[in-house]
């Protein structure tokens, strides 16, 4: 980015600063049922804006003689924050695989890329004049400057594959009723990873084509390049403050009283036909709204008769089947050389925390040595819910 502080290209780029801004404060005073997603999402924009800024100050020629562009500051502020957003986004969308993700040691080496590229700035005083190509520096700089802008190129294009494989593979385990992400967090986690996708391809591109070119080739490619992050921000943004109202506000679903339920026991027995017969808690994607869908009947009276009638939520009264299924396929011969986790995936469960918390209080041991004592065990605790 060249030209003056005041160009229609800085103006846009401060906006789009300010937006990215207000996306990291608005997904953290969202309700805070999916908390660490919330968190990880809004840490994600804040890198965004501080990739954007960075990305002014160190482009703007009016910004060359700032103090901050004679040292490596700017550079590792950079640096960091571009190699931040891969894994950022890469563990936002495995976040949303269950209620929470349980860090671990290995999670934090995808710090390493972060801190090695910041060292490296820092150990060879790469400041903006060497970035961007405006001084002759010695041969180890100028590998070191080669490494990072290779780095910051091909990083974030690994991670952005990488969740992109991930979310194919959990498409449908998000969809589930029973999982605490709603279909707008889902929709904003689509959009970023598409956006960021092209985002990416074209920032490796660009990077490519940069030696082959003329240099104001390569610099309309840049800000076309900081159009597409613009136009996915503003996009994300603009979806944001619409859905704010529905996420901010979530209404709940009141059950009616059984005195107003009319044909109550009619509705009873299509209930019963779609779990007994129909076997529809298998589904993958079954929410509360889905199955009354499915049912043809309103949730309201789904919500009231699985309470008064069967004396427990949505929650508990699908999952109780479903644990009977697990329990089923786990004493099968065809299915005991496969592993848990493909079980409770036919099983219809989205989540491996949510299965373990429900097995073991409803059956009262683990899965593995309920398997492994052919089910034989000695318990009072109920499963499914008798009618």
């Amino acid at each position: 980015m060249k030209g003056s502080f005041f160009s229609l290209h800085d103006l846009i780029l401060t906006l789009t600063i300010v937006e990215c801004l207000c996306m990291a404060v608005l997904v953290r005073v969202l309700p805070d049922k999916h908390g660490q997603s919330r968190m990880i999402i809004g840490c994600f924009f804040l890198a965004v804006a501080l990739v954007l800024a960075s990305t002014m100050i160190v482009w703007n020629n009016a910004f060359a003689d700032l103090a901050v562009n004679k040292t490596p500051v700017m550079i590792v502020i950079y640096v960091a924050c571009l190699l931040l957003q891969g894994p950022l986004l890469y563990f936002y969308i495995k976040s949303l695989r269950s209620k929470g993700h349980h860090w671990s040691r290995p999670d934090f080496l995808h710090l390493l890329p972060v801190i090695g590229g910041s060292i490296i700035a820092i150990f060879y005083g790469i400041d903006t004049a060497d970035w961007r190509g405006l001084t002759t520096p010695d041969e180890g700089k100028q590998y070191a400057v080669s490494f990072l802008w290779a780095l910051v190129k091909f990083s974030p294009f690994v991670y952005v594959i990488a969740s992109a494989r991930l979310r194919y593979r959990i498409h449908q385990h998000l969809r589930r009723g029973f999982s605490s992400v709603s279909e707008v967090e889902l929709r904003l986690g689509d959009i970023i990873l598409l956006g960021f996708l092209v985002h990416w391809v074209w920032t490796l591109g660009t990077y490519y084509v940069a030696d082959w070119v003329h240099w104001s080739v390569s610099n309309v490619l840049g800000i076309i390049n900081n159009y597409l992050v613009i136009i996915l921000i503003n996009g994300l943004f603009i979806s944001g403050l619409l859905n704010a109202e529905k996420l901010l506000h979530p209404e709940p679903i009141v059950a009616e009283k059984p005195s107003r339920i009319k044909n109550r026991e009619h509705k009873i027995a299509i209930i019963e036909k779609a779990i007994h017969v129909d076997r529809i808690y298998l589904e993958s994607n079954l929410n509360i709204d889905r199955f009354a869908a499915r049912l043809g009947l309103r949730v309201r009276d789904v919500s009231a008769i699985i309470k008064t009638h069967y004396g427990t939520n949505f929650f508990e009264f699908i999952n109780s089947y479903r644990i009977e299924e697990v329990k089923r396929l786990l004493l099968m011969d065809e299915h005991k050389t496969e592993n848990i986790l493909d079980i409770i995936h036919l099983a219809g469960f989205n989540s491996l925390s949510t299965f373990h918390r429900f097995f073991k209080r409803l059956v009262g041991v683990t899965p593995t040595e309920y398997r492994r004592q052919g089910g034989v065990i000695h318990t009072e605790l109920e499963t499914a819910p008798k009618v």
